[in-house]
């Protein structure tokens, strides 16, 4: 009986001892796995995240950027239009019989100048064109009265509007030099800006039953009405003669 019982419990025993390590290699087997599976993904993981990441930057560095693109068709329209606008400029400057460039204010589409050439050295400019006489409402007939031309007439006044319909210049900003006469019924009149950087020579024509009507206009480059001129010229001109 005593022996049963011994043998009973070695087996016993053993069994036990047995599972145990059965366990512990189980244990053993899935603690390895885990580990490797671990280490794979910290291995794996990261080269994805890498190649994902160049993957990104080099789409970046491949994809044109819009503003420099813009910036390169702004510049290439500018560089091809640019000679072109220049060269009509210079042809426009060069060329003859074309029209001349009209004073600030005188921009009628209506009005065709013509250039004409001029043989007074101070003249850097004069055209013809075909302005409108200014709508009189002065009592006709009338006679241009030279011997005395009142600066408060109506007729004066109708007077500088067809000046300033051709040169721009305003009663604020102008100074009438000489007005004198041109052959009947005509008048020529030098006026200027206030600060004489716009110096113009204007001829003016008085049309029966209509008013008054510029026939042409002369760009000067000095004011020969201004008595500092005259002075200086005078003195230019007994140089001269003393020489």
């Amino acid at each position: 009986m005593s022996d049963e019982f011994n043998t009973y419990t070695r087996v016993k025993r053993y069994d036990k001892k047995r599972k145990s390590t059965k366990v512990i290699s189980w244990l053993l087997v899935l603690g390895s796995c885990l580990i490797l599976g671990l280490v794979g993904i910290f291995v794996f993981g990261d080269n994805d995240n890498g190649q994902a990441i160049n993957e990104q930057e080099n789409s970046e560095e491949n994809q044109p950027d819009s503003n420099e693109g813009s910036t390169s068709s702004a510049g290439d329209d500018l560089s091809e239009t640019n000679p072109e606008t220049e060269a009509g400029l210079d042809d426009h400057q060069e060329g003859e019989g074309e029209e001349p460039s009209q004073p600030e204010g005188n921009q009628s589409d209506d009005v065709t100048l013509e250039e004409v050439p001029s043989e007074d050295d101070n003249v850097i400019e004069a055209y013809i064109g075909d302005w409108e006489p200014i709508e009189t409402e002065v009592e006709l007939p009338f006679e241009i009265p030279w011997d005395d031309w009142d600066e408060d007439s109506q007729s004066w006044q109708e007077l500088l509007m067809a000046i300033e319909q051709v040169t721009g210049l305003t009663e604020e900003d102008r100074i009438v030099w000489w007005v004198t006469s041109d052959g009947p019924q005509n008048v020529v009149a030098t006026v200027t800006n206030r600060t004489e950087s716009e110096i113009y020579r204007v001829y003016v024509s008085w049309i029966e039953n209509q008013g008054w009507a510029t026939t042409k206009v002369e760009i000067l480059e000095e004011n020969d009405q201004n008595p500092e001129y005259t002075n200086e010229n005078d003195q230019d001109e007994q140089q001269d003669v003393e020489e």
